[in-house]
């Protein structure tokens, strides 16, 4: 794997040491009013986080995604929404079967979509 320079305490590692990398997506819908207008909306941030210089390298990528969406298509009974955003159209499982029976095609929804990976190095052991 090539490493770049944002690798911080990259010379810390040692044969053996235990490289940890955790995926994490979360989804989440709320119901929100707006005009009679179509709007779309997005807005992404990222943050980082990384080790204090001289501890094993590791850290943590959180990528977030809010937007504003019309719902064009709600399946009840495959319990998924289909949503038109500023750049996509996207089908997503709802988890909760009482929020999905609010939605109706047409509703603007607010999605907040968040992924993180982190990043652990463990010492190898003795």
């Amino acid at each position: 794997m090539t490493v770049g320079e944002d690798a911080r305490n990259f010379k810390q590692l040692r044969v053996g040491d235990l490289v940890t990398l955790t995926y994490v997506q979360a989804l989440a819908l709320e119901l929100q009013k707006v005009d009679n207008k179509v709007v779309s909306e997005r807005v992404e941030s990222e943050q980082t986080v990384r080790t204090k210089l001289g501890e094993k390298p590791g850290g943590v990528v959180q990528r977030t995604i809010r937007a504003v969406a019309e719902v064009v298509a709600v399946d009840q009974k495959a319990e998924t929404i289909t949503l038109r955003g500023p750049k996509q159209t996207v089908e997503l499982a709802v988890n909760n079967p009482v929020q999905l029976k609010e939605i109706k095609v047409g509703n603007q929804v607010e999605v907040v979509y968040v992924e993180a990976i982190g990043l652990e190095v463990t010492a190898a052991k003795k």
